[in-house]
């Protein structure tokens, strides 16, 4: 029975996590339907009736209770928390770094790193963790992490502090994996969406308060932006080590016969697909330019890599159909599929005003990097408060098509408000773009991956989970890549006319705000017209956000009424 079929108009219970309720057929090479039927042991029966402390078996009860389970909670939100602040933290302390490492041609480098680091590595992230032990993954991954975030801070050049980044950018991003997995499999059905709901407002909170908490340590010393993680990581270390649960989802299975199931052909093809993407979106006019001899290779080499890489996964070209790296069952399939464009596009748009409204007060109103990112409290604030009663609403109301539709359609009127916002628009303005912002963003939050492991049976649950990190990591990243493309291209070009004797690398400086020197060289008249052509070239990076929100708002309205319980109302 296809997802489709088994999406149904009646009342279910409860959904269960990783365990399953009824016996099922074992996956095949040749099955590649996914069957959504989910029927209770018996019907009307709870968690705790049905009972089980093995999170693969009917009736999974959770084990790890009271205090305990706080401290796992608390450990494993601890690492998220360090994850997020690092996709952001960087927004207000690039000058810093720039100033103190040289290299402004480099800029761009410092936060593509972290993202190419993570997003081309995420495939493999999500399926070791479907092959070995999650909690020794999960600490193995959150020491790679200290590693590059030791590596940034004491980063004598500025290929060390790249170099840094794409470390972190790989173990956190197997990290937050980690976290998923071991939160997900230890809780039940009623459980699952509020700490999913828990860890998306953490994340979300986490990301927006990254250039606040980056422009306060930069006061001091940039460096201890990437050292904080180093003392947060060791504070919770015991907690990691000693108390987190094992889940081992292939009991009984030699190492020997895990490796050999590792889609290594395609760990190899994603990895190079993204980097080339990665780097095409990111360094065309910005390092090299667009006519280039690396940028003409990178247009051969990027669709060659994904065309590659989506025929060795159809024809299973060294691996086989349940071992292959990419999750194309779900692809294939309707509301899995369009839960995670929305996921993707609206967490992308909401982005682009964390990075950007920052940026504005500073060239509009010569605020400072902590100043100008207290400016986001407003978004912070409403994201925070509404990401706190969607989760606790969906168990309770679970039609979650209206979550997404109603979000983006909520987002949409602000990310407007702030294409067109010029260098005298009002700061109540701002914050009233932002205010809605924050709500939208909010309804959606985590409960993308709530919903997909309700609507789907449990041998597609991992590959879920790895394609709604995917979606979330990958929008976050091709929205920046977008929106940060279209800021230093168009900038670079507006400022080439006003200043024709300014080298190119001074006018890359101005955009970053790594050239003060320049520009207090300028006349009063010049210094306003740069300005405004700065904040012209900015708004349109909120195009970005409003087309995502387009985007979410319409594959909402495309997704079945139907409950996130499958059968359910």
């Amino acid at each position: 029975m296809g997802l489709d079929e088994a999406s149904g108009e009646k009342d279910a219970p409860s959904v269960q996590s990783f365990p399953s309720t009824e016996p099922r057929p074992v996956p095949n090479d040749n099955d590649e339907k996914i069957d959504t039927t989910r029927l209770s042991a018996s019907e009307g029966a709870t968690d705790e009736e049905r009972g089980s402390s093995d999170p693969e078996s009917p009736g999974f009860v959770r084990t790890t209770r009271g205090f305990r389970w706080f401290l796992v909670v608390a450990g494993t939100l601890s690492t998220v928390t360090l994850y997020a602040l690092d996709n952001t933290i960087v927004a207000d302390i690039t000058p810093a770094i720039v100033n103190s490492l040289g290299e402004v041609e480099k800029t761009p480098w410092i936060s593509v790193g972290f993202f190419l680091g993570g997003l081309s590595t995420i495939f493999m992230a999500g399926k070791v963790y479907t092959l070995f032990d999650a909690k020794y993954l999960y600490i193995a991954s959150t020491a790679l992490f200290m590693i590059g975030s030791a590596i940034c801070g004491a980063a004598s050049s500025m290929d060390m502090e790249i170099i840094g980044r794409v470390l972190a950018g790989i173990g956190g991003n197997a990290m937050y994996c980690g976290v998923l997995t071991i939160l997900s499999v230890n809780t039940t059905d009623t459980e699952r969406p509020s700490i999913l709901g828990l860890t998306g407002m953490v994340w979300g909170v986490s990301t927006i308060l990254g250039p606040v908490v980056g422009g306060a340590l930069e006061l001091y010393d940039w460096r201890f932006a990437f050292y904080i993680n180093l003392f947060i990581g060791a504070l919770f270390a015991p907690i990691l080590i000693f108390i987190v649960p094992r889940y081992n989802p292939r009991q009984g299975h030699t190492e020997r016969i895990k490796l050999r199931e590792f889609d290594y052909i395609g760990i190899v093809l994603s990895i190079g697909a993204f980097v080339a993407i990665l780097m095409l979106i990111n360094l065309g006019g910005t390092i090299y330019a667009w006519s280039s001899g690396s940028m003409i290779a990178l247009y051969v080499v990027t669709p060659l890599c994904w065309i590659a890489l989506f025929a060795q996964q159809i024809f299973v070209f060294g691996t086989t159909k349940t071992q292959r790296i990419l999750p194309l069952d779900l692809l294939s399939s309707k509301e899995p599929l369009l839960i995670s464009i929305v996921f993707a596009s609206t967490i992308g748009a909401m982005f682009v005003p964390i990075y950007y409204i920052p940026l504005y007060f500073q060239f509009t109103r010569g605020d400072s990097a902590i100043l100008a990112a207290v400016r986001l409290l407003p978004l912070i604030v409403l994201y925070v408060f509404v990401v706190l009663v969607t989760s606790q609403a969906l168990p309770r109301f679970p039609r979650y098509k209206w979550y997404f539709t109603l979000g983006n359609a909520i987002s949409l009127p602000g990310m407007v408000i702030l294409s067109r916002m010029d260098e005298n628009t009002s700061k109540a303005t701002i914050y009233g773009g932002s205010i809605l912002i924050g709500i939208g963003s909010g309804f959606i939050g985590q409960n993308p991956y709530a919903v997909v492991q309700g609507i789907l049976p449990i041998k597609n649950r991992h590959n879920a989970t790895t394609l709604m990190t995917v979606a979330q990591i990958g929008g976050a990243t091709f929205a920046l890549g977008i929106a940060g493309a279209i800021f230093f291209n168009l900038g670079l070009s507006s400022l080439q006319e006003l200043l024709p004797n300014a080298a190119s690398e001074q006018i890359q400086g101005v955009l970053t705000g790594t050239s003060g020197e320049l520009y207090k060289t300028l006349s009063a008249a010049q210094q306003q017209d740069v300005v405004r052509a700065i904040v012209v070239t900015m708004r349109q990076t909120f195009i970005v956000g409003y087309v995502g929100n387009i985007v979410g708002l319409l594959c909402g309205l495309g997704m079945k009424n139907q409950s996130m319980f499958v059968g359910g109302t």
